[in-house]
């Protein structure tokens, strides 16, 4: 095998993972896509005096690269600078993780010890891209069948981490049995073995999920609640028509659907863009309306996204996110869910994952020394370092009927983030955004691909508002109900299903991976071991 042919074979990766990504990708490509990576792994193995160690690290990047672009173009619609740099630093760090595994797995014995260190470092990796300053999971593998909710009703046991393990053992078992009928040319036991297995494996779990999604009914109690998509351009329109404007649109959308058995409005982040502090949330002129409207419809609740701002009482210990007021004292600036109701109760939550580079600085605690606030990038409102909720607050109606996650936004591509939630008593999830940012792209339609799988995960029903579409309902099994068309004005009426139940997956969280980081941990440690004693030391 000549060396642009291990550069073909990368490409074939890279492109094969895009035509199986949502939202119009074939998701089962996933399970043979790796196979190219794993030959060139495996080629210079098998050649390691004609390649240098790190060399596998030149050979995958272009595979991982494509992937990336083809997969987050759209990025450069609203963040060209910032779309570079995620989709390169993305790409360098899947590389540096396949290299880490290449070069380690030469060490152990056993080529599976090998294989089960790439699963535990890929899931690893993933794991960390879910908690760290520049969190990026869009591209988490396990995402993959998002379009696909069918097939993955066993994500309600493992998250989309198990989407991931599934994926890499796939690829891994197929690949043994590939290569093993090479270097025979004939049906020998182990590919017999390996074959078995991949079919046990897909046709299990494939099989179960067919099953529990053709069976599965929603359970709980059913209300009535109303969905409104504004349909304001996050660029023209967004920031400059004044807030009341906003507001009133929003109401007389909401008219058209409301009836007596409407007990909640839902309407987009963002949507008030005022100066509104929470000190003083009554004199907020369109939060005023939205009160008043309240009281002329009693027993409707609703709730809305706003920036909002609150001034920091404890001045020792000043939060990374401290801003200082030109009369002197430190606040904070959020992006703020808000539920307003006929009571005098202040529900309020704070995005908590926030976008690195846009409302929040990576890593500001360490570069403190530089002007990294400056390097915000504006995407129009409040820019720089927000400041978080630092428990997810669970919205509740007066009656206690409907008990609401507020998700905004990006923090619904977060499993375990979002199964927090639901241990905290929320028995339904909102999720409100703004997808306009990216244009008419794959973007807010895999945004909200992804909102499946976190119906899956936790079995709640899911409402969904977004500014400029897509907005919908999604059941208690993923499926997407009532979709808006993207970039219209529209309004929704639905039933949603509220529950109590607790999936294993909402009690034990993201368990898969924090068994692959010691698990990455360890076969790391036996490979330097075994390293040193193979040098002789």
């Amino acid at each position: 095998m000549k060396k642009y042919h291990l550069l073909l074979l990368s490409t074939l990766f890279g492109l094969l993972m895009v035509a199986s990504w949502p939202s119009r990708g074939f998701s089962f490509l996933a399970l043979i896509a790796w196979l190219p990576l794993l030959f060139i792994d495996q080629h210079i193995r098998e050649n390691r005096s004609h390649f240098r160690q790190i060399a596998i690290f030149y050979y995958v990047l272009p595979g991982f690269l494509i992937w990336n672009a083809l997969t987050t173009y759209w990025l450069y619609n609203s963040t060209p600078a910032g779309s570079f740099m995620a989709i390169g630093l993305n790409s360098l760090f899947m590389s540096l993780v396949f290299t880490i595994f290449h070069i380690a797995a030469r060490k152990l014995y056993s080529r599976y010890q090998g294989f089960l260190l790439l699963i535990m470092l890929w899931i690893s990796f993933e794991y960390l891209h879910l908690h760290w300053d520049i969190s990026w999971p869009w591209l988490n593998l396990g995402n993959v069948f998002s379009s696909s909710p069918w097939a993955v009703q066993w994500y309600e046991y493992t998250g989309i981490f198990g989407g991931s393990f599934y994926i890499l053992l796939s690829n891994i078992l197929l690949f043994l049995a590939v290569k093993n009928w090479m270097d025979s040319g004939k049906l020998n036991r182990s590919v017999v073995v390996n074959l078995i297995l991949l079919i046990l494996l897909n046709g299990g779990l494939l099989s179960y999920s067919a099953i529990t999604y053709a069976n599965y009914e929603d359970t709980g109690e059913s209300h009535e609640v109303v969905i409104v998509q504004p349909n304001l351009d996050p660029y023209k329109e967004q920031y400059s028509i004044p807030p009341q404007e906003v507001v009133s649109n929003i109401l007389n959308l909401a008219d058209k659907k409301l009836t007596p058995k409407t007990k909640m409005i839902i309407a987009p982040e963002s949507a008030i863009q005022e100066y509104i502090w929470e000190e003083r949330l009554n004199q907020a002129p369109g939060l005023r309306t939205i009160k008043q409207y309240i009281l002329n419809h009693p027993g409707i609740s609703m709730v809305i996204g706003a920036s909002t701002f609150s001034r920091i009482k404890d001045t020792i210990n000043l939060p990374l996110s401290a801003r200082r007021h030109q009369a002197g004292f430190y606040y904070n600036a959020h992006n703020t869910a808000i539920m307003l109701d006929t009571t005098d109760r202040k529900q309020i939550y704070h995005k908590s994952k926030l976008v690195a580079g846009v409302e929040q600085m990576p890593f500001k605690k360490v570069l403190d020394f530089l002007p990294v606030e400056q390097l915000a990038i504006d995407l129009g409102g409040t820019i720089g370092t927000l400041g978080k909720s630092k428990e997810r607050k669970v919205f509740y109606t007066s009656d206690s009927t409907i008990k609401a996650a507020p998700v905004i936004c990006y923090e619904s591509v977060y499993g375990d983030f979002t199964g927090d939630y639901i241990l905290n008593g929320a028995n339904v999830i909102f999720i409100i955004t703004n997808d306009g940012w990216w244009g008419n792209t794959a973007g807010h339609k895999q945004h909200l691909d992804f909102a499946t799988l976190r119906a899956i995960e936790t079995r709640k029903y899911i409402a969904r508002s977004a500014n400029t579409g897509i907005s919908a309902f999604i059941n208690q099994r993923g499926d997407i109900i009532k979709p808006t068309q993207y970039w219209e004005k529209d309004v929704l009426r639905g039933q949603i299903i509220t529950n109590d139940i607790k999936t294993f997956y909402t009690k034990n969280d993201d368990y898969i991976a924090r068994i692959s980081v010691f698990g990455s941990v360890l076969l790391l440690l036996i490979s330097i071991v075994m390293s040193i004693t193979r040098k002789g030391f």
